[in-house]
């Protein structure tokens, strides 16, 4: 596209609110040099209303903008969170938290879009419909609610009265400075702009398509098994449109919400989620595209629940045996690192070691020598296990000395009976007769101790 026909366009557009509005987002966060670049009319009048954030770095400063720009920049922002092979990891980590919550949308017209959806009333679909909603993002909110029908509890996702209009203005904007900067800045031409945006383009309008997202969802529950590692909520496709979807409701903690040191097994619980997702991609050949810990619950019986289906992957050859190409790929790695000329490189290598040491080893044996001569060389010596043999030595000794004295005991009584010496209780010295139901007291305690324990 000629940059003339650009220019012509983007006066257009300079004219429309939401332009300005991009503009204006830009220059608050610093992007001076970008507005400059994309040469936009009126952007020098702009920039004397607006100031650069300070104290951020240039990756903090994108996540930012794209939070205040919306939905479909945050969406963008977190798909190429996905794609460490064109953005450097700093990006990455920054784009991957991406927040869309947003304020709610007032039932009034949530009940709008749901009716004029589904062609019926709110209350004759359901006879319960919770007013405040469960999640509220940038797309859409998910409310509870009871199927007047079947009785059973749902979660109803609906989508954002306008957003679908909104989303396309901005990828129209989008494209356009893209095909800009691939024009304007060599330095982009690599990354091939407006390709890039148009395959967002189609990724974010399918997902407003929640007729496909239930789709997608049954697809996923039908290779899942019989035993699902984790839980995927069943769609009733009879109610779903494109812009409502009615699922089972299950109860869950965001896995970004979810303290880790409350759970029992987290271990168990990650092993569980990748085993999902190697079996999602290398056996089913069906996936969950956009699995960030927003879209993961954790259920009260810590089991994890993929929800928002919305961006799946597939392969194009189904019947591929992706372990055999792996097998071949393997092999030829195995190749590669044992062939001569690598084992040759590594034999170099460990000669060079060899021979590094055999040079440093008469100095550090005279230094050792050395020490020794003049009594300085120390050894020191720490055995971990001594503690549980300590604790033992002890326990042996303890019950050692208890059993002497106890025998000490109904020896002294024993003498004391012989000799007749009064007070006397039940025609026997009372010392002594004290003394051996002391001893019969602490003697049975001790053979239950031995007993309790198991230590015979």
């Amino acid at each position: 596209m000629p940059y003339e026909r650009h220019m012509m366009e983007l006066k257009t557009l300079m004219r429309l609110g939401r332009f300005k509005e991009i503009v204006m987002i830009l220059l608050k966060y610093g992007f001076d040099d970008l507005i400059d670049r994309l040469d936009l009319p009126g952007a020098g009048l702009l920039k004397k209303f607006s100031r650069a954030s300070d104290g951020l770095n240039t990756f903090q400063r994108i996540r930012h903008a794209a939070e205040e720009l919306g939905p479909t920049f945050v969406k963008f922002g977190q798909i190429m969170s996905l794609r460490p092979d064109l953005l450097p990891p700093g990006l990455i980590e920054e784009l991957s938290r991406l927040q869309d919550d947003v304020a709610p949308v007032e039932l009034a017209q949530i009940q709008a879009v749901v009716e004029e959806s589904t062609g019926r009333p709110l209350y004759d679909t359901f006879s319960i419909f919770d007013v405040e909603p469960l999640a509220a993002a940038s797309i859409s909110q998910v409310h509870r609610g009871v199927l007047k029908q079947e009785g059973h509890i749902v979660s109803i996702k609906v989508q954002r009265p306008g957003i679908r209009a909104k989303m396309e203005s901005d990828l129209d904007i989008l494209a356009m400075a893209a095909d800009l900067l691939h024009e304007r800045i060599e330095e982009l031409e690599s990354f091939d702009l407006p390709r890039l945006v148009q395959n967002v383009r189609k990724t974010l309008l399918r997902e407003l398509d929640f007729k496909r997202e239930a789709r997608n969802m049954t697809i996923a529950r039908s290779r899942a098994g019989e035993a699902p590692l984790v839980d995927i909520p069943e769609p009733y496709e009879d109610y779903c449109t494109k812009l409502v979807l009615v699922m089972t409701f299950i109860q869950g903690t965001p896995l970004k919400q979810m303290p880790i040191d409350t759970l029992t097994d987290p271990e168990s619980l990650a092993r569980a989620g990748l085993s999902a997702a190697i079996k999602q991609i290398l056996e089913d050949g069906f996936f969950h595209a956009d699995p960030h810990p927003g879209n993961v619950l954790v259920t009260p019986q810590e089991r994890l629940c993929l929800i928002d289906w919305g961006m799946t992957g597939r392969r194009i050859y189904p019947d591929l045996d992706i372990v055999a190409e792996a097998r071949e790929q393997i092999t030829a790695l195995a190749k590669r690192r044992f062939k001569p000329k690598s084992l040759l490189r590594r034999l170099r290598f460990t000669l060079f070691e060899f021979f590094s040491l055999q040079q440093s080893l008469p100095r550090r044996m005279e230094t050792l020598l050395g020490q020794a001569e003049q009594g300085k060389l120390t050894v020191g010596f720490r055995h971990e296990n001594l503690g549980g043999l300590i604790n033992t030595l002890d326990s042996i000794i303890n019950r050692l000395t208890f059993g002497i004295i106890i025998a000490a005991m109904i020896i002294g009584s024993s003498m004391i009976i012989t000799t007749g010496i009064g007070p006397f209780l039940f025609g026997f010295p009372a010392l002594g007769v004290v003394g051996y139901l002391i001893s019969g007291v602490l003697g049975l305690w001790l053979i239950f101790t031995i007993l309790r324990q198991r230590k015979y």
